[in-house]
C-alpha cells in the first residue's frame, strides 16, 4: 500500500558526488492488486459484445485490457515509490528523474531504477554582522525630467494624421531594398516598422526623404551607407 511505499527502495548507489541511482522492488502482490483495481474500474465503464455495460466477466475484461491495466499500474506505482524514497532519504533532485531497467516478469516483484541529479550542498559562510557602505545618489532635476519623458513616451496615445509627415511624427513603414536590376528584393521586405522622424536613429537620407510623406505614399529613397 502507499503507506509502505518507502519499503520498495532496496538500494542506493552514488556513481558521482551529486548523482544517485535508486533501485526499487515493488512486491508482486501490490502490483497485482493495483492491476486488479484498474481492471475493475474498466469493467464498470466498458461495454463488450454480448454483455451489458459493467457486466462482462472480470477474466474477459482482463484478457482484453490486461496490457493497458499493467501499464497504468506501473505508471502509478513508480511515482508512489519515488516520492516515498525522496522523503525517506531527504533528497532534493535538481532535474527530472531518469527511469530505467523496468522489469516485471511472470514471477517476482516489479523492479526498476531511477537516476537523479541532486542540488549541491552549499557551505554558507558567516554573513551576519558584515559591514557595508550605503551609497546614496542625489536625484537631479534632469533625472526627473528624463524619467518623466520616458513615461510619457511609453503611455502616449498616437493619433493618425493625414497631413504630410513632420519631425517628431511616427511613420509606420513597409520598406525593401531595390536590387541592381531596379526591382524590389522581396527577401529584404520589412513590414509595419515604426520610426520617429528626426530622432537621429535613421540615416539622414531616410529622415529627409520621409518629410512630407502622407499615408499610402510610395517613395524611393537613395541612401549612401558608410564603408563599414
Amino acid at each position: 500500500m502507499a503507506s509502505n511505499a518507502a519499503d520498495y527502495l532496496k538500494d542506493v548507489k552514488s556513481p558521482a558526488s551529486l548523482k544517485r541511482v535508486l533501485e526499487f522492488e515493488v512486491p508482486r502482490e501490490r502490483v497485482e492488486d493495483e492491476i486488479t483495481g484498474i481492471i475493475e474500474g474498466i469493467r464498470r465503464d466498458v461495454t463488450l459484445p454480448g454483455f451489458r455495460k459493467g457486466k462482462a466477466p472480470l477474466d474477459v475484461v482482463r484478457a482484453r485490457f490486461g496490457g493497458t491495466a499493467r501499464k497504468e499500474a506501473m505508471e502509478q506505482l513508480i511515482p508512489e515509490a519515488y516520492g516515498a524514497a525522496l522523503e525517506k532519504l531527504a533528497l532534493r533532485p535538481a532535474l527530472p528523474p531518469e527511469i530505467s531497467s523496468l522489469n516485471y516478469g511472470d514471477e517476482g516483484p516489479f523492479s526498476f531504477h531511477i537516476a537523479i541529479e541532486l542540488y549541491p550542498v552549499m557551505d554558507l559562510k558567516p554573513y551576519k554582522g558584515l559591514q557595508v557602505k550605503k551609497e546614496s545618489r542625489a536625484v537631479q532635476d534632469a533625472d526627473i525630467e528624463r524619467e518623466t519623458e520616458n513615461l510619457r513616451e511609453r503611455v502616449a496615445n498616437y493619433i493618425p494624421v493625414e497631413t504630410g509627415a513632420e519631425t517628431k511624427h511616427i511613420a509606420v513603414l513597409d520598406y525593401w531594398r531595390i536590387g541592381d536590376d531596379g526591382e524590389p528584393v522581396k527577401s529584404s521586405r520589412v513590414a509595419n516598422y515604426p520610426v520617429e522622424i528626426g530622432s537621429g536613429r535613421l540615416v539622414k537620407e531616410f529622415d529627409a526623404g520621409l518629410l512630407g510623406a502622407k499615408p499610402g505614399d510610395s517613395k524611393t529613397i537613395e541612401v549612401t551607407y558608410q564603408d563599414d
